[in-house]
């Protein structure tokens, strides 16, 4: 299980609105507390997160980030933030994908993911999987 704090918002990063919408409901219901903040594409996150470094306050608990999006892809966002911003110690970066693909998962792993959660489907199911992998201190 994975320590949230509280004191940090969470953001969703998916360019889909459907699932950003899903999401954002799977976490209001779900046992986290945090104020969910999302955005439609890695550029718009990373231009917000590169404000937010630069202002000395990250403000964040967890980072949802889908791995296909169009123009940079979510791998491609965690290379970024890791390698141009130098967030290293972010504090989680779990990817989201529809996909379970191996190859995705080992890729987000040597990027620094700290975890790699597959879209679930239907709501319950993954309001049980969040409240199973995430917990609030």
């Amino acid at each position: 299980m994975i320590q949230i704090p509280r004191d940090g918002e969470i953001a969703l990063v998916d360019d889909d609105d459907l699932d950003r919408m899903i999401m954002s409901r799977v976490l209001g219901i779900s046992n986290l507390e945090n104020t969910v903040i999302d955005y439609p594409s890695a550029e718009s996150f990373i231009d917000d997160l590169a404000t937010r470094n630069e202002s000395g306050h990250i403000g964040l608990s967890l980072v949802l980030m889908d791995v296909n999006m169009p123009g940079m892809s979510g791998l491609e966002a965690l290379e970024h933030i890791r390698s141009v911003l130098g967030l290293i110690d972010l504090p989680i970066i779990v990817m989201l994908t529809s996909s379970e693909a191996g190859a995705d998962m080992e890729k987000a792993t040597q990027l620094g993911a700290h975890g790699y959660l597959a879209k679930q489907s239907g709501i319950d199911k993954f309001v049980g999987v969040i409240d199973e992998e995430f917990v609030n201190v």
